[in-house]
């Protein structure tokens, strides 16, 4: 389902649980090597922010590796 289609922030939360993972043979693993603050963070970047869902269950699979995470919404209503 489309995120916008969703109407409470529950239902966000519920569409987007576990969508995100760190593909197979990712150089970001769960080591001290990628601790924070020696790691460079990750730039999540997404187009609307309304709850946030979005931009925190994309960020989870980076903290659970130790992987530190920026987050930046661009919009526009330039058509």
């Amino acid at each position: 389902c489309r995120q916008s289609e969703q109407v409470s922030r529950e239902e966000r939360v519920t569409n987007l649980r576990h969508a995100f993972s760190l593909a197979p043979g990712s150089p970001i693993r769960p080591t001290k090597e990628f601790a924070y603050p020696k790691a460079e963070p990750v730039l999540l970047i997404d187009d609307v922010l309304t709850t946030g869902v979005t931009m925190i269950e994309a960020a989870r699979p980076f903290w659970a590796a130790g992987q530190p995470v920026a987050g930046l919404v661009i919009a526009s209503n330039h058509r």
